[in-house]
């Protein structure tokens, strides 16, 4: 076994992530590192910003490389003649979770799993578990690289916190709405999705993201179901929209809030960066 690929969405890289490259890097010959680059998934950081990232956090490990890949993780590994898959173990669940994905690589093209167990000191760290403490306002600085704290840091700063909607049953009202929706889209789509926006809502900016095939649109809607049209209408038209946050709306000034996820899970507990930050019409 002289290659091996470690594959996730690392929506960030952690220190958990890290530690178990690393070893496997001690391994064997050559690992490869492959970013998902299906965005299905509400994303902080494109995948090529999520690429930026490993490869400066990989780079004291001259046998460790990072790439992207799309499709079955079993048709790359053919691809790139690679023997076997790592892939890190923080608990049972994650072993009852692993091993039919295991089993059906195996089956599907004879490339084996080897499963790493996590250093105690990561076991209970996931990407989705620093999204949710960032959201919520706390430090995860002990999980992340600095580099990697900075990005979020910044992410947080600039409001861009992924993917939620205010619980107050403003698809129902008429109130204005003020937001940022962060696209991942090629340049070359860029001129055409901000035509379909402006088609569907008031643009007020649109400007590129430097480093990442991102950009950033400040739109104003009718109403949350407004928003969520326009979100949807992107991702329609080839765009991928990673992040939308709410900045002002009426109902929002001075008051208190839970935001969740799609999937429910809650992810701030106020309005205050969307309040102190509203932008004034």
């Amino acid at each position: 076994m002289s290659r091996v690929v470690c594959p996730g969405s690392f929506d960030p890289v952690t220190l958990g992530h890290l530690d178990v490259i690393g070893r496997a890097a001690a391994l064997v010959d050559d690992v490869v590192v492959a970013v998902g680059s299906n965005m299905s998934k509400r994303a902080w950081f494109t995948p090529q910003e999520r690429v930026a990232m490993l490869r400066e956090a990989c780079a004291a490990w001259s046998n460790v490389t990072v790439t992207l890949f799309d499709g079955l993780l079993v048709d790359f590994c053919r691809a790139e003649g690679i023997g076997a898959i790592a892939k890190g173990l923080r608990s049972a669940a994650d072993f009852d979770y692993e091993l039919p994905m295991a089993q059906m690589n195996a089956h599907l093209s004879g490339v084996d799993t080897v499963f790493v167990a996590a250093a105690p000191a990561w076991s209970y760290v996931s990407s989705s578990l620093v999204r949710e403490v960032a959201g919520l306002g706390g430090d995860v600085a002990d999980f992340l690289t600095p580099a990697v704290a900075e990005r979020v840091r910044h992410m947080e700063d600039a409001g861009l916190i992924t993917g939620y909607r205010v619980e107050l049953g403003l698809d129902k009202l008429g109130f204005p709405i003020t937001a940022i929706i962060r696209v991942a889209a090629p340049e070359e789509k860029c001129t055409r999705l901000k035509g379909l926006v402006q088609g569907l809502a008031e643009v007020l900016e649109c400007h590129h993201v430097t480093g990442a095939d991102a950009y950033v649109l400040k739109v104003v809607a009718s109403s949350m179901k407004h928003l969520e049209t326009v979100i949807e209408a992107i991702a329609r038209h080839g765009g991928t929209p990673a992040t939308a946050v709410v900045l002002s709306s009426p109902v929002l000034r001075g008051a208190s809030s839970t935001l969740r996820s799609r999937r429910g899970r809650a992810v701030a507990s106020s309005t205050r960066r969307a309040v102190n930050g509203a932008t004034r019409r």
